[in-house]
């Protein structure tokens, strides 16, 4: 496709559209589908299932805020992937799945509220480069994907039963496991004494952070953990795992040895 198609129509005879087909069409603002299409459905220029439980694409040259339809129940894998211009949308209870990559490079999204109806978050879901994405995670969430918030301010309803938040940085349930450090944040960090795992790429881009202490209780740091971010690092004394050498953060064990480029530098 093109950047400089505007608008998309399909005839009755299509029945079946590939996930990607809209990729990179940044001035794409309308997809239409014939009334007597078996298997899709358009509705303002937005592509769905034929009965509009599943929105399916959203096209990324739009420029405004969107409120999806009740009868939705699905938010397809990459369905709003890329679309720099979408500055506000809203989520109806109707909604329990958001796909894979659904709002993945939403540059201009800010803020969003996710309802107590949605279950599952795929992979990717709203990561962005922008660093002031806010999202709020309801109870009802058992799954997120890998990285779906990664990045994001993450506010977790304290009644989730897997997922906890302090100060937008996202946990496991009982904190022993640190998921994801907004990029937006600026300063020092202290992790508390309760995590044991860093997850993969937890502090990715994080450009902002100038020093981190590790606590004792640290014995996992995934890959590139820190990568994009160069933090000032201070490691307790008595952490078995972990050690810090002019600020630099080094395994202890030389066993280990290359670990040190998985941590992100």
């Amino acid at each position: 496709m093109s950047d400089e198609l505007v608008s998309v129509a399909f005839p009755d005879s299509v029945v079946e559209i590939g996930r990607d087909l809209f990729r990179f069409c940044g001035a794409l603002t309308t997809i239409t589908i014939h009334p007597d299409n078996p298997a899709y459905a358009s509705e303002n220029g937005v592509l769905f299932n034929k009965d509009k439980t599943e929105l399916i694409a959203y096209p990324e040259g739009r420029q405004d805020d969107y409120v999806i339809p009740d009868s939705v129940v699905k938010i397809g894998d990459s369905a709003f992937e890329d679309c720099k211009g979408l500055t506000s949308i809203t989520i109806p209870d109707s909604v329990k799945e958001i796909g894979d990559d659904a709002f993945c490079n939403c540059k201009g999204l800010m803020s969003v509220k996710i309802h107590d109806s949605v279950v599952t978050i795929g992979f990717f879901a709203f990561r962005t480069e922008c660093n002031t994405t806010s999202i709020t995670i309801p109870a009802s969430v058992i799954e997120l994907g890998f990285h779906a918030v990664l990045g994001c301010y993450v506010t977790a309803h304290p009644d989730n039963p897997e997922y906890s938040s302090e100060d937008g940085v996202l946990f496991n349930r009982e904190k022993t496991e640190l998921i994801s450090y907004p990029k937006g944040k600026h300063g020092d960090y202290v992790i508390p004494n309760s995590v044991i795992e860093i997850e993969i790429g937890a502090f990715d881009g994080c450009t902002g952070l100038t020093s981190i202490i590790i606590p004792e209780s640290v014995t996992k740091i995934g890959e590139n953990a820190f990568r994009g971010c160069k933090p000032y690092f201070t490691v307790h004394p008595d952490n078995p795992a972990y050690k810090s050498v002019n600020g630099r953060l080094e395994r202890k064990c030389k066993l280990f040895f290359g670990h040190f480029n998985q941590l992100g530098w």
